[in-house]
């Protein structure tokens, strides 16, 4: 019996998760494109066995989801099987979803939110998240969906348009300007990706998880703020410039989560500091 299956093994947030698990002592399975949790609707019997599932797999970014709805139909569709797979096979499985903190919530209800808070995506992409939500709640499975805010940290590649650090670090060993999009005034709420893991874990670890938990340090980081941190983690040795383009219709305006209900169900916070974070973030690009 394994204690969790990790599908998106090789992901950013996936490869934290069976990471950060592994550390703690926990049995891990890893699935994703090479081995599919489950085939002609049977799920795979190391997944079968699992106490936790956790969902961290995906394809679509937030301009793909804008860009073809088909896409997003055909993600739900196949989380939809899956889940039926394991209500077959494992009823008892409680599984634990990687959802957006960053685009669920209404825009237009003052932040911080919570998990009170009125949900209303104004994207293609956050509406695609809430329905994964949906489908979950709608398998009748044990779950915990973690809205999780702005992931970042080693892994992150900046791969299918997410990750503004990476693509920022990126165009700096590149000798290429940043390109900062809309108002430096715009803050996120950047939470490190082992945060994000422990977080998972720690859900793994109570019996008494809420079915809902939003994940992130809690605290509004405007691009601005972003860029003076990663200017005193690059130092002198690698000078850029910033060019100003207009924002992408896609992105939402300043957002962050409220996760006392987090340290206060499951006993998590966010431990790294930004500044700190960045810092293994660049160490791991510029090696």
């Amino acid at each position: 019996m394994y204690d969790i299956s990790v599908v998106g093994s090789a992901g950013f947030l996936g490869s934290a998760v069976v990471r950060i698990a592994r550390s703690e002592g926990r049995s891990v399975a890893e699935f994703g494109r090479s081995r599919p949790l489950a085939s002609d609707g049977v799920l795979d019997p190391d997944a079968a066995s699992s106490r936790h599932l956790v969902w961290a797999a995906g394809s679509l970014s937030p301009l793909l989801a804008h860009e073809r709805p088909d896409l997003v139909e055909d993600e739900l569709d196949d989380f939809g099987r899956v889940l039926d797979a394991v209500s077959a096979a494992s009823p008892d499985q409680h599984v634990v979803l990687l959802g957006s903190g960053g685009t669920a919530y209404d825009i237009q209800d003052p932040a911080p939110h919570s998990e009170t808070s009125p949900v209303g995506p104004s994207s293609a992409y956050g509406r695609y998240k809430v329905a994964q939500e949906d489908v979950l709640r709608a398998s009748g499975l044990s779950h915990t969906v973690l809205r999780v805010a702005n992931a970042y940290g080693p892994g992150q590649k900046g791969a299918r348009g997410q990750g503004v650090l990476a693509f920022w670090m990126r165009a700096i060993l590149q000798g290429e300007s940043i390109k900062l999009l809309g108002s430096g005034d715009v803050a996120r709420d950047y939470v490190y990706v082992d945060d994000v893991a422990r977080a998972v874990t720690a859900v793994a670890g109570t019996d008494a998880a809420p079915a809902l938990l939003n994940v992130g340090s809690g605290v509004p980081t405007s691009l601005d703020e972003l860029l003076s941190v990663l200017r005193s983690v690059v130092g002198d040795s690698h000078p850029f410039d910033v060019e100003h383009l207009p924002a992408r219709g896609v992105d939402v305006p300043s957002t962050w989560l409220n996760v006392s209900e987090a340290a206060r169900t499951i006993g998590w916070e966010a431990r790294t500091p930004l500044q700190d974070g960045v810092r293994l973030m660049w160490n791991w690009l510029a090696e």
